[in-house]
């Protein structure tokens, strides 16, 4: 800062020596004796006698009437009074002249001495927007090339919260663009280069100061070429622990796709942390990646709660974070920069109900599930999907704990179906009718029923609950969200009590070696998946082969997660995404992307995949249906 003000003032006295003259003022009268007395003033100024030249040029501005070396008298007085460290003496002679002589064309250099002067004293936050001003209002290239740098000195000393009380006090928008310019030229010493590029960004864009647009275009260009040398990933994931082999697996997917799909010339380097399944541990991994401002995106966890943690943290940072796994509903709304690869439970219970009203013809429906967070989720957003399509819960059950034995549910279903039956039936022989009375469904149920027990033999059913020959009818499709190791409880009993219902399911039904088991039970079933891998699919085997050459594993749905989820961000970067900013941005606009597990949509989803595969298993296959 010293040797700033020391070279902008050299040139102000040389040029004082040249002749300077003040604009022509109806109160100002010649004086050659002032002339003379100046030039005197200037030379002693010059040779290194600072005391004798001050005490001329205090007897020059303290002259009455003004004359042509009044204003030129003070700023040289505040200077000499600046070489002498006598701070206040020359403050005051620098405000004289603001006062005194406001449209001189000196002021710049007086507001120069004055936050040189604050800087003596330790007044930097003081001395910041005197020199805003300064840069804005000289005409002096010198003079406002010094007092730049002199700006670009303090702002980095001076922490951010306080920058932005001192740019509340600038009114003039010239003085608040160089000071914003000079906060992004701090931001580019520091290496914060997305910041550089978003405020960089944004000043050349709002900005009327030619010469600021041009140094802030400048800087972004800058701060471009560096972080595209420089970016990186974060990767949070459980290495060691209860979910490692998942956790190694995603991890393959996402080397392979860098390897694979990384833009030619682009420096980009993966930021790897083990959770070791903890959730202590991803958050203190997240803590760490958002302080490098050279990661722009995260790829993290497995787990929903894992997610949702470090989401909360990586999104308060403006730092994006791609959920490769989770399905669990809510995990995107915990933060604006939050992405859920997966479509969410509350989107795959609509778009499976969707499909089964319209495209199925579905319009009766039973559910049967776990009465867990998955379950729950799953078969709210199915079931209030169909009350809005016109469409009938007939029956609703649930169990807890294991499905070896659903009897209890099922024939509650069956009872349920027989009495919608029953209604329907009625309904059409009677068209008069818009809602059959409970109490002649009743009846019509209780004369089965009797008329089933008069006819039964010793050891026969007596009631058509228990009648297991009998099929219900009544139900048109019924959802089973059910676990894997769930499917051969729920098939056979599903099958034992003869519902005649079209089978639906979630994504765990997406075990082929489960389902070929117990084929004779489900064949038919369309269930929804967030994972597809068509073995028959040209581009699917491609990826496997190229994977197994590269990665020497096999490629499973972990690894086809990690590897969609990093082909987005990559994506992303090809298109020019350089910062979390925009990153985030380009994320956003991704639509019906492709990928090896299947699309992907965020746009207009709330950052939550919305694409959804609808898959059927018929004939010992599974095959897409949408």
């Amino acid at each position: 800062m010293k040797r700033s003000l020391r070279v902008g003032f050299w040139v102000l006295i040389l040029s004082l020596g040249l002749g300077l003259r003040l604009q022509a003022q109806s109160a100002i009268q010649y004086s050659p004796a002032a002339e003379s007395q100046f030039k005197q003033a200037v030379e002693l100024f010059k040779s290194g006698q600072i005391e004798e030249a001050a005490q001329i040029l205090g007897e020059l501005a303290a002259a009455k009437p003004p004359h042509q070396r009044s204003s030129a008298s003070l700023v040289l007085l505040a200077k000499a009074y600046y070489r002498l460290d006598r701070c206040q003496d020359a403050v005051r002679a620098a405000e004289s002249l603001l006062k005194t002589f406001p449209k001189s064309r000196y002021v710049p250099y007086a507001r120069y001495i004055v936050a040189g002067c604050y800087v003596k004293q330790g007044r930097n936050r003081e001395a910041i927007p005197i020199l805003a001003e300064t840069v804005a209002s000289t005409e002096d290239s010198a003079l406002q090339r010094a007092a730049f740098r002199a700006l670009v000195a303090l702002v980095g000393r001076v922490e951010p919260a306080a920058l932005q009380k001192i740019a509340r006090r600038v009114r003039n928008d010239r003085a608040a663009s160089y000071l914003e310019l000079a906060e992004v030229e701090v931001a580019l010493q520091r290496g914060a280069l997305s910041e550089v590029i978003r405020r960089g960004q944004d000043l050349a864009e709002n900005t009327d100061v030619d010469s600021v647009r041009k140094r802030a275009k400048e800087l972004v260009a800058i701060a471009r070429q560096l972080q595209r040398g420089n970016l990186r990933i974060g990767v949070i994931l459980p290495l060691s622990g209860y979910y490692a082999e998942q956790g190694k697996s995603l991890l393959r997917g996402i080397e392979f796709a860098l390897k694979r799909n990384k833009p030619e010339g682009l420096q980009l380097d993966l930021v790897v942390r083990d959770s070791e399944s903890s959730l202590l541990r991803a958050i203190q991994a997240a803590q760490d990646m958002v302080v490098d401002d050279r990661i722009i995106g995260v790829i993290g966890e497995l787990e929903g709660d894992k997610s949702i943690a470090i989401g909360a943290i990586t999104s308060s940072h403006g730092l994006p974070l791609l959920v490769p796994a989770s399905s669990l509903t809510g995990v995107a709304s915990v933060g604006d920069y939050v992405f859920q690869l997966n479509a969410d439970l509350e989107r795959r219970g609509q778009v499976l109900a969707d499909y089964a009203y319209n495209e199925l013809g579905h319009r009766t429906f039973a559910t049967l599930g776990p009465a867990d967070e998955y379950g729950r989720q799953i078969t709210d957003a199915f079931t209030e999907r169909v009350d809005e399509l016109g469409g009938s819960i007939v029956a609703q059950a649930w169990y807890y704990d294991s499905a070896q034995d659903l009897s209890r549910q099922f024939k509650v279903i069956r009872k349920l179906g027989f009495l919608r039956f029953i209604a329907d039936t009625l309904k059409a022989a009677d068209t008069t009718l818009v809602v059959v009375p409970k109490e002649k469904v009743e009846a019509v149920w209780k004369a089965l029923n009797d008329t089933l027990k008069a006819k039964a033999k010793p050891g026969d059913p007596t009631n058509l609950v228990d009648d297991e020959d009998v099929p219900v009818l009544g139900i048109d499709a019924m959802f089973f969200p059910v676990y894997t190791e769930d499917i051969p409880y729920v098939a056979s009993q599903f099958a034992f009590y003869n519902i005649r219902a079209h089978p639906l399911g979630g994504s765990y039904w997406y075990a082929p070696e489960e389902l070929r088991k117990n084929s004779r039970y489900v064949d038919g079933l369309v269930f929804v998946s967030d994972w597809f891998l068509d073995e028959s699919d040209p581009v699917y085997l491609k990826f496997r082969d190229d994977f197994r050459l590269v990665m020497h594993a096999n490629p499973d749905r972990w690894a086809a997660y990690g590897y969609d989820a990093m082909s987005l961000f990559l994506k992303a970067i090809r298109e020019g995404a350089s910062t979390r900013d925009e990153l985030k941005d380009s994320l956003e606009q991704m639509e019906h992307v492709p990928g090896i597990r299947g699309e992907t949509t965020f746009k207009g989803s709330h950052r939550v995949n919305r694409e959804v595969n609808i898959l059927q298993f018929v004939g010992g296959k599974i095959t897409r249906l949408k």
